[in-house]
């Protein structure tokens, strides 16, 4: 009986282990590609006017090796992304000046992605934002 229990507790932690794997790589595989922001928001006043003004229609694209490519204000802000469980990281460069997002994936479908989490533009404090993406 003892032996069963630790049979069937091996074989439990494996398809679990199996399905988690599966369920990050499935996340990974629908981000691949381009996305347009639909919608960008911020708790922050300033942030926010900045955010709707300037990300709407912003173009985001992500390659299957990592990289990616964030477009706004006519600049292409190139850099590496990493998806880990539901969590999109994002590091961008341009000009010397370091981009970083760090964001939970609360939607994701082959067509449209809802991201929320933080921005930090080189040395400046965190902003709590949000964006709203559709793949084009």
């Amino acid at each position: 009986m003892h032996n069963k229990l630790k049979l069937f507790g091996l074989i439990f932690l494996l398809l679990t282990t199996v399905a988690f794997m599966s369920s990050c790589q499935k996340n990974e595989k629908k981000i691949v590609g381009k996305w347009k922001v639909t919608k960008a928001t911020s708790s922050d006043e300033d942030m926010d006017y900045y955010l709707s003004e300037y990300d709407k229609g912003c173009t985001w694209s992500f390659k299957d090796n990592g990289d990616c490519t964030v477009t706004f204000e006519g600049y292409d802000f190139d850099g590496e992304y990493y998806v880990s469980k539901n969590t999109l990281s994002i590091t961008c460069k341009y000009d010397g000046e370091k981009f970083n997002w760090d964001m939970d994936i609360d939607e994701l479908t082959n067509k449209e992605m809802s991201l929320s989490g933080t921005f930090k533009f080189d040395y400046d404090e965190k902003y709590k934002v949000s964006y709203n993406l559709e793949k084009r």
